[in-house]
């Protein structure tokens, strides 16, 4: 500055040198300004739309335009400004620091929650409900009654069979039946079916023994017709004239022996032991029978044959093998003509014409 203003000057110049420097320091000043900052982001930066990064909330979206020296191209920057800041949409979150989620409608059975660590509402689910399995409740077993246990017992024995001079005769097929004076509680009914046949004008079994209300059949074997009947008081029955192939039945509600014959052959003869409980045999060749499952108490004995029979009473004892022989003697016997169906004697003339009929 010396060199532009000498020291030996008039007052004049020193005034005008003052504010020249004045005028310098305001356009150094002034120059300053219009200067762009190495910092500052181009006017291209500046102007472009923000990023998906921005639009999500992640920063603060402030763009920033330097000033120029030119007045025109400012203005023009000024305008261009304006009109990208008008297409900028901001979102500034509450707390920089967490990014924020769109909203979602919460369903109807959801929970808002507020959390303690962002202080953002959030949206939480219900946990679903476990589901109720109901158990069935099991109900203990009834106990089993218990059962009245009955001892059984058995009934064996021997039949001695006497003839009208007192001679032994065979004791095969003899009826043995027990019939309890009281009710037992025990009872043992054949539910089987019995057959028996009609083959070369016979009877097949002769003699046997069967339960109340067991069926009896009778099958016809012949090449000749037969007529099956009975007149025992409380068993009688008439299953009419029949022929080969053909089976009739029948069925007893009493016990008892019952008489079977042929209405067309009267040599044809069955016999048939009938008992309620079917405590029943038959002796053998040697006259030895034997009852099983007795229980204990008191019963009528009955042992028939077609000679004779006996009656009496006797004592089960409980649990043990009861033995009991027996002598059957039938000296009186005499032997009588059964009579048909009508109650009339059998006409030899019309037996054979009967056959076919």
């Amino acid at each position: 500055m010396k060199y532009l203003m000498p020291q030996k000057k008039s007052a004049t110049y020193q005034l005008s040198g003052l504010m020249l420097i004045f005028i310098l320091s305001v356009l150094s000043t002034a120059c300053s300004y219009v200067r762009p900052s190495a910092e500052s982001p181009p006017i291209e930066q500046a102007l472009a739309k923000p990023t998906a990064k921005d639009k999500k909330g992640e920063g603060e979206v402030t763009p920033s335009i330097p000033l120029v020296k030119n007045s025109a191209k400012l203005t023009l920057e000024e305008e261009t400004k304006s009109q990208a800041q008008s297409n900028i949409e901001f979102h500034v979150p509450t707390n920089p620091q967490v990014k924020l989620k769109p909203q979602v409608q919460a369903k109807p059975n959801s929970e808002k929650v507020t959390s303690t660590q962002t202080g953002i509402e959030v949206t939480k689910k219900p946990q679903a409900a476990k589901p109720v399995i109901k158990k069935n409740k099991v109900k203990p077993k009834p106990k089993p009654k218990k059962k009245t246990v009955i001892a059984l017992s058995s009934f064996v024995g021997q039949v001695k069979l006497l003839g009208s001079a007192g001679e032994t005769l065979s004791p095969e097929g003899i009826i043995v039946l027990l019939e309890p004076e009281h009710h037992t509680g025990h009872v043992i009914k054949k539910t089987n079916s019995a057959m028996i046949d009609m083959f070369s004008k016979q009877y097949t079994p002769t003699i046997s023994t069967v339960s109340t209300m067991q069926t009896i059949q009778f099958r016809n074997r012949d090449q000749v017709k037969h007529n099956v009947f009975s007149s025992s008081a409380t068993n009688s029955f008439d299953l009419g004239t029949y022929g080969k192939g053909k089976v009739g039945k029948v069925q007893f509600k009493q016990e008892g022996i019952v008489k079977v014959y042929c209405n067309i052959h009267p040599d044809m003869v069955a016999l048939i032991g009938v008992s309620q409980y079917n405590y029943s045999a038959l002796a053998n060749k040697k006259g030895q029978f034997s009852i099983a499952g007795l229980p204990a108490g008191k019963y009528k004995l009955t042992v028939w044959s077609p000679r004779g029979e006996l009656k009496k009473s006797i004592y089960i004892s409980e649990n043990k093998a009861n033995k009991k022989n027996f002598t059957l003697n039938t000296a009186q016997y005499k032997k009588v003509e059964h009579k048909n169906k009508y109650g009339k004697s059998y006409e030899a003339s019309s037996l054979f014409d009967d056959e076919f009929y």
